[in-house]
Parts: structure tokens; C-alpha cells; sequence
């Protein structure tokens, strides 16, 4: 595992990347479930200078979510003393690249008012499954881009995962030949606690706040939801 620190944000990772926290068979099992051979929309996005072909299907699927809280939340949160990850149960995205493909993101910057308290971080997670390709790393730019030498960059490899924090800019370098597949999930990042609140919807979508954060504000919905109580 490898991680870097943001020292003004009482030591969130800003990313973390693990390079065998899946075994094979953990590893086909996700395989298995996500179809990479059908059903894929193709998506044409502007990387400044040139159109490019990406491919790209959703997911929202309980068994899929199911799966990557077995083989990879469960495990993050039992060696992690002091954070706890939670997969929002949003889309999940399968994301092909092809040879000559490229892209920059500029990621916006969106903060919930917990985020902002550094209590709860947004953060991205991706998977790299099936890559046969030369090239098509992931470059993750500092905060403050100063230089290059700021910059990480993360090695595209079967089974390989990579979370950042979802404000970070990245870029997916060229593809010189082949392709990769990358399953891209929204994680929250909140400090471990003894005692949460679950808010599930209709939908299935369901979020963990602990409780000593809904303590704080008192006069928040949630807050005003547990006094009523």
C-alpha cells in the first residue's frame, strides 16, 4: 500500500493505492459480474486538442455492491484504525479505453458541510480489470500542481486499485497499444466511531454518518431528527 497525506486536512489520505489486496479468486468474482464484452456505450470526449473514443457501461446493481464491500471495503476498514471507508451505492461505471485514447479530468470542486468540518471526505475509487496495454497510466496532480515532480503516478495493472480524493485533477496517459478496463465507484471516507446513523432510501442508496458529527449540529435535519426521537 502506498499513501500520501494532506497535513491540512488532519491527515486524510489524499490517495491510497493497493496492489494485492485481491486475490484471483476475489478478482474474477468481480470479473465475473461486470460483462466487458456487450452493451457499452460509446461516449466521444474532448481532451483539449482531440476527440477521443471511450466506452463506457453503468451499473446499479445490490450484487455488484454486495461483492465490493466483501472483497474490498470489508478488508480496507479491518486494517484501518482510524477511518472507515463506506461505497456510496450510487452508479457504478465500466470504463474502456482504446489504443491513442488520452484524458485529462479537471475534477470540480464539491464538498458536503461535513467535508468541510473534516469530519467526512468524498473520494474516488478505481479498479483496473482486464488491461492489455502499453501506457494508459494515471497521473494524479498535486493540490497546488507546482511542478511535476509533485505529480504521482499510478502503474495500470490487473487488480490493482487506486482511491483519491475526488478534487483531485487526473489524467489517463495515452494508450500507445491495446486497451484497459477501469470500474470506477464514489467511496465516503469518514473517522471511525463507535456509533453511526444509517439513512437508506427508496432506491436502495443508503449513507453512515456517525454520530458524534450529527452531535455537533444539533439544529442540522438529522440532528433535529434524532432530539425528536
Amino acid at each position: 500500500m502506498h499513501n500520501n497525506f494532506n497535513e491540512n486536512n488532519k491527515n486524510f489520505p489524499i490517495y491510497e493505492q493497493f496492489n494485492q489486496l485481491l486475490n484471483d479468486d476475489e478478482y474474477n468474482q468481480i470479473l465475473s459480474k461486470v460483462n466487458l464484452e456487450i452493451n457499452f456505450e460509446n461516449l466521444k470526449m474532448l481532451n483539449l486538442k482531440n476527440e477521443i473514443n471511450t466506452f463506457k457501461k453503468v451499473y446499479n446493481d445490490e450484487e455488484l455492491y454486495n461483492i465490493i464491500n466483501d472483497t474490498i471495503i470489508n478488508k480496507l476498514n479491518k486494517n484501518n484504525l482510524n477511518f472507515q471507508y463506506v461505497l456510496i451505492k450510487d452508479e457504478i461505471e465500466i470504463i474502456k479505453y482504446i489504443e491513442n485514447d488520452s484524458l485529462k479530468i479537471q475534477q470540480q470542486q464539491q464538498h458536503s458541510h461535513y467535508e468541510h468540518q473534516n469530519e467526512i471526505n468524498h473520494y474516488n475509487m478505481m479498479i483496473f480489470l482486464n488491461v492489455e496495454c502499453e501506457g494508459g497510466d494515471i497521473i494524479l496532480y498535486s493540490f497546488k500542481n507546482i511542478n511535476k515532480n509533485k505529480n504521482i503516478i499510478i502503474q495500470a495493472k490487473n487488480g490493482n486499485i487506486l482511491i483519491f480524493k475526488n478534487e483531485l485533477t487526473y489524467e489517463n496517459t495515452i494508450i500507445k497499444k491495446g486497451y484497459k478496463y477501469i470500474l470506477k465507484a464514489n467511496l465516503w471516507l469518514n473517522k471511525k466511531c463507535n456509533d453511526t446513523f444509517i439513512i437508506k432510501f427508496k432506491d436502495n442508496r443508503f449513507y453512515i454518518i456517525p454520530m458524534d458529527i450529527i452531535k455537533k449540529y444539533p439544529l442540522s435535519y438529522f440532528g433535529a431528527y434524532i432530539n425528536f426521537k
